[in-house]
């Protein structure tokens, strides 16, 4: 009779193992996603961000009303423990879609950006078109003429920024969405 192969330890008990789950990097895959999974896949992208600022990732996520263990699943990727540490850490970046605001030809409007980064260029252009409209001063905007973040090229046009803020359609209160699109 031939021997059979030992079961690893760790496939012994269903109850025991982690199930880990690609990130969502795809616009595609957020898509797929129910309103329900995209609000708390939101509020894990937002406990990313207080952890890589320095809080604990169960503070974090018990303040934003997300489990730890959700977060681990959904961000597998991101988080890793330094050795001999029981404390999470997240990574400097990821590629994770986000659904930030923009400035449109008719105003301010909901966009999905892929990253970390290209969110926190997002952020920046944003403050910059807020400083030249406050201050009148088109020179904030100089460094982002002809720029692209995430294959979409910024508006820049100081007289239609201008335009779209007498009119009322630009609000700078947050740059990220509270819901989903």
């Amino acid at each position: 009779m031939p021997r059979r192969k030992p079961i690893p330890r760790n496939a012994r008990n269903e109850k025991t193992r982690v199930r880990r789950l690609p990130g969502i990097w795809r616009s595609r895959d957020f898509d797929s996603l129910t309103p329900i999974q995209q609000r708390t896949y939101t509020r894990g992208i937002e406990v990313l961000g207080r952890v890589r600022r320095g809080e604990s990732l169960s503070n974090a996520a018990r303040d934003l009303g997300i489990g730890r263990a959700t977060v681990l699943q959904l961000f597998s990727r991101d988080f890793s423990k330094l050795k001999g540490s029981r404390r999470w850490v997240a990574s400097k970046s990821d590629r994770h879609v986000r659904v930030v605001r923009d400035i449109g030809p008719d105003g301010m409007r909901r966009i999905r950006v892929r990253g970390s980064r290209e969110a926190s260029q997002q952020s920046l252009f944003l403050n910059d078109v807020r400083k030249a409209i406050t201050k009148n001063d088109p020179t904030a905007l100089a460094r982002w003429h002809g720029k692209k973040i995430g294959g979409r090229v910024l508006l820049t046009s100081f007289r239609r920024l201008i335009a779209l803020a007498q009119s009322g359609d630009l609000s700078f209160e947050d740059l990220y969405s509270v819901g989903a699109e």
